[in-house]
């Protein structure tokens, strides 16, 4: 079975401006594209439905970025599990408020600020992709 990965669209792909479309996270997109070239199913994993997600679909195909899936597992995944559960099966999920939890955690595992130190990383890597867009300046 291929690797799949599903992948977000506000705030992941491109910047949260929804309803709207925001300025496309090219790094983001690179990676998924090197991903694809390897093999990889990608999967747009999104909570974005009707024309809203259609307007998502044509931003990602004008940006270079097809999908094997939308919303949906993949078929092969589906008859390899005998099921078609309602979460994605994908085997990294790529999201911007993605938390990563270590395989066998315990509260020990986190430091005391773990939230504020991922919001202070979200927010610097928001600061950075803005500045570079020309929306910010230093």
């Amino acid at each position: 079975m291929r690797k799949a990965i599903a992948i977000d669209f506000d705030g992941c792909l491109c910047s949260s401006a929804y309803p709207n479309i925001g300025k496309p996270h090219w790094g983001v997109i690179e990676e998924a594209l090197a991903e694809k070239a390897k093999g990889t199913a990608l999967i747009l994993w999104t909570c974005r439905e009707g024309d809203s997600l259609q307007e998502a679909v044509k931003a990602c195909e004008s940006w270079g970025l097809p999908f094997d899936a939308i919303n949906e597992n993949l078929s092969e995944r589906v008859s390899f599990f005998g099921t078609n559960s309602r979460k994605i099966s994908a085997d990294e999920y790529w999201d911007d408020r993605a938390v990563h939890i270590p395989e066998h955690p315990s509260i020990s595992d986190f430091p005391q600020n773990w939230r504020v130190q991922l919001f202070n990383k979200f927010t610097r890597s928001e600061k950075v992709e803005r500045i570079k867009s020309g929306e910010m300046q230093k």
